[in-house]
């Protein structure tokens, strides 16, 4: 069977998109834009709003996933995020999910970078090339989590103000 949504349209308070929608079999193709309004949300950690963009493609258990996202100015926690562009990429599959992710900006008035990659061999999935900065703060590394979910690999940080990133997580803290 099939199933076509065309001219899609969401309007809410926090959410807008619209777009289309296209299912045949278990082969789909969508392509939805939006915006994301945290103003609309009392109490949030997060205000302000973002705009974005999925493209999503191939199988239902296999999708191919192209998400952009940007803001002008977002506050998080107190603390000003602007210029954000955000990007992941990738096929996410259960068993074998493979993609990247990079995202960058300014937090907190320092340059904020985030940039992994996500690769699945056999049963081991990898976190390689991670890497984030925000402003002198640093933290990088590889990560492999095997079948039974066990953990290998090595993260390094260098942190001078761990209440930055804290907020970047939407936490409070000292």
């Amino acid at each position: 069977g099939s199933l076509s949504v065309e001219a899609l349209r969401v309007d809410g308070d926090a959410l807008d998109l619209s777009g289309s929608v296209n299912l045949t079999g278990e082969e789909i193709a969508a392509a939805i834009t939006g915006q994301i309004n945290q103003a609309a949300i009392a109490d949030a950690a997060l205000n302000g709003q973002a705009q974005f963009d999925l493209k999503a493609s191939g199988t239902t258990s296999a999708p191919a996933i192209d998400l952009t996202a940007s803001a002008a100015n977002l506050e998080v926690v107190g603390r000003q995020l602007t210029d954000l562009q955000a990007r992941i990429q990738g096929t996410f599959a259960p068993e074998a999910p493979a993609g990247t992710v990079a995202v960058n900006g300014t937090f907190d008035g320092a340059p904020l970078s985030l940039s992994a990659d996500l690769a699945t061999e056999g049963d081991v999935r990898r976190l390689r090339n991670l890497l984030l900065r925000q402003g002198q703060n640093r933290v990088e590394g590889e990560v492999a989590l095997d079948g039974e979910n066990r953990a290998t690999g090595a993260i390094r940080l260098a942190i001078e103000d761990a209440t930055t990133l804290l907020a970047l997580a939407g936490q409070d803290g000292s």
